[in-house]
């Protein structure tokens, strides 16, 4: 009989993010959510509070979360946004995901999550990341030098094609982005921050 991976969702989240997290809640339904967060998140939730920060660093953030689900026992942990529906599409890829594989996803624009019919394909930026536990490890995870956003998952999908690890970024099966009225910080996703997360590429 085929064995299945065991997969976890890292997801995180500020406190000015309420309303974005209430929405990411009510279209992901699945087992096995691990939010790092200072927001609410229901009962059924791994909650793991945030640590202080000046800038939010999306990647020091991330690795919590990862590193809680791999001690945990998750055979594969997916890193996604908080403005991002998980389809049982994206679970079955990563219940079927071998070791030494992982992926990272171009996101799916939409504005009504009850419409995914009507999507438009984001050809510049990727995110959501996913990989085995082991692999997870073997990177290092999340750069943690990096503050803010930027250039994260660029980042670790270099470090990952470095490391041997077969990750291609994916159009499907598809991760829908939703459009929400609260943006980014943008002091933490500026150009100038962008740029000094590229330059710390090399301090891993």
């Amino acid at each position: 009989m085929k064995k299945y991976n065991n997969v976890a969702i890292v997801v995180t989240a500020y406190k000015i993010y309420d309303d974005v997290v209430a929405r990411f809640f009510k279209y992901n339904h699945h087992d096995n959510i691990y939010c790092v967060t200072d927001a609410k998140t229901p009962e059924w939730v791994t909650r793991i509070q945030c640590p202080e920060m000046a800038v939010f660093a999306i990647t020091r953030a991330a690795n919590i979360g990862i590193n809680k689900a791999i001690i945990d026992g998750h055979d594969v942990i997916i890193k996604t946004d908080i403005d991002c529906i998980i389809t049982d599409e994206v679970l079955d890829f990563c219940r079927n995901l071998k070791i030494g594989n992982g992926a990272c996803f171009r996101y799916w624009h939409i504005k009504n999550p009850s419409e995914l019919n009507h999507t438009e394909l984001d050809k510049r930026c990727i995110g959501t990341a996913v990989m085995h536990a082991d692999d997870w490890l073997r990177i290092n995870g999340y750069n943690e030098y990096m503050d803010g956003y930027g250039y994260d998952d660029g980042d670790l999908r270099t470090r990952a094609r470095g490391a041997g690890i077969i990750f291609p970024t994916l159009t499907n099966p598809k991760i829908y982005h939703i459009w929400h009225e609260v943006k980014h910080n943008r002091d933490t996703i500026n150009p100038v921050n962008r740029a000094k997360n590229i330059a710390a590429r090399n301090k891993m």
